[in-house]
């Protein structure tokens, strides 16, 4: 595999305690013997606002703040010289930026957005993202659906790319007891309010463990949440003690992410936990098996009904969790960058495309995962 000068523009942690998912993208590309530089916006946003993030700012605030950072992001590109500029996000970039990048430098650009840049409504997205993208060399999508969307803009290599887990963070087996009936790990909306509550009025015998940030906010709307909520978020190992603590861990997909996945989804399942996750068709047909290495539920009633018989039925949750850690293998963080550098900077082709059929799970060249086969060596 040639070995990259990789210019990493993307948000990192603070502390050693946070966890960000540029932080995985770094580590791993110095290990595979690239030559790394990241950046994000921390170093603009201290001299211009002290230790604000952007998301704190004022619209007047943000203004100035991407003004600079993308004369930033210019200055150090031309000093760095580097062969990829891997961008996780960049919701900041201007188009004219991206255009000036690869003037000056020759380098590839390649956009990982880790949302829908196309629901504006709900702030994770913004029209300078859609100009941008006809100035990518290569976007990477969570998302099957969204790939005929980006081609059709006129992005030449067009991704689906699952998101990763860092394998780092799971290299630990399940040995302790579950202690608790069913969990949740993530930050609290009022699509997720809504299911747990219903979820633990339906269910009160039922043990419930919920971690996460802004959970304390509801709370005063719905006290319910009051006897299942454990604590503020968590990350990497301490992340994985959790899930493995729980007989259930709960995996409701956003309606941004409506026939797709989420980042829990291979998470939970590189845990060796047993999830039991909003029924999608990525989940059932591409990522996962319905039944067989994951379990799925379509409404509320649906989901407190599998809750009690998964919960009556651990034999069931063993063989499904036990079919989800090795079907899931071949998504790690570490093997989707190797794969995508040794294909010099594109498996797009081999990758499935449409919803015409329904199809078995597939890695990125198209072959049949044989999990069974794996299970039993």
């Amino acid at each position: 595999m040639e070995k990259r000068r990789i210019l990493l523009v993307g948000e990192r942690s603070l502390d050693e305690h946070g966890y960000a998912y540029a932080d995985s993208f770094y580590d791993i590309l110095r290990l595979q013997g690239h030559s790394v530089l990241s950046i994000d916006g921390t170093h603009v946003s201290k001299d211009l606002f002290g230790r604000k993030r952007r998301a704190e700012l004022t619209r007047v605030e943000r203004y100035v703040f991407d003004r600079r950072f993308n004369t930033y992001l210019l200055n150090v590109a031309q000093a760095y010289r580097p062969d990829v500029c891997f961008v996780i996000k960049g919701d900041t970039i201007k188009a004219a930026t991206i255009s000036a990048v690869k003037k000056a430098t020759g380098c590839k650009w390649v956009l990982l957005y880790p949302d829908n840049p196309f629901m504006l409504s709900n702030g994770n997205s913004n029209s300078e993202v859609i100009r941008s993208l006809e100035h990518c060399d290569v976007v990477l999508s969570w998302a099957q659906m969204l790939i005929p969307v980006f081609k059709s803009l006129g992005v030449e290599h067009a991704c689906h790319v699952p998101f990763g887990y860092d394998e780092r963070f799971f290299t630990h087996k399940k040995t302790g007891e579950e202690t608790l009936d069913v969990g949740f790990v993530g930050t609290a909306d009022d699509e997720r309010v809504g299911i747990l509550v219903e979820l633990m009025a339906r269910l009160p015998y039922v043990s419930f463990g919920i971690w996460g940030n802004k959970w304390e906010e509801y709370i005063r709307q719905a006290p319910i949440l009051a006897q299942a909520y454990k604590g503020p978020a968590v990350y990497k190992q301490a992340m994985v003690d959790i899930l493995q603590s729980c007989s259930i861990v709960l995996n409701p997909v956003r309606l941004q992410n409506y026939s797709s996945h989420n980042m829990r989804s291979l998470e939970a399942a590189a845990a060796g936990v047993f999830q039991l996750a909003t029924y999608t068709y990525e989940h059932a047909h591409v990522l996962f098996s319905e039944g067989k290495s994951i379990a799925l539920y379509k409404n509320p009633s649906d989901l407190a009904a599998k809750v009690s018989w998964y919960l009556a039925h651990p034999e069931e949750r063993r063989v499904i969790r036990n079919h989800s850690q090795v079907h899931i293998k071949t998504y790690s963080l570490q093997q989707v960058l190797m794969r995508f550098f040794e294909n010099d900077l594109c498996f797009c082709s081999t990758v499935l495309e449409g919803y015409d059929s329904v199809r078995p799970a597939c890695d990125y060249k198209g072959v049949v995962l044989d999990e069974q086969a794996a299970i039993n060596k």
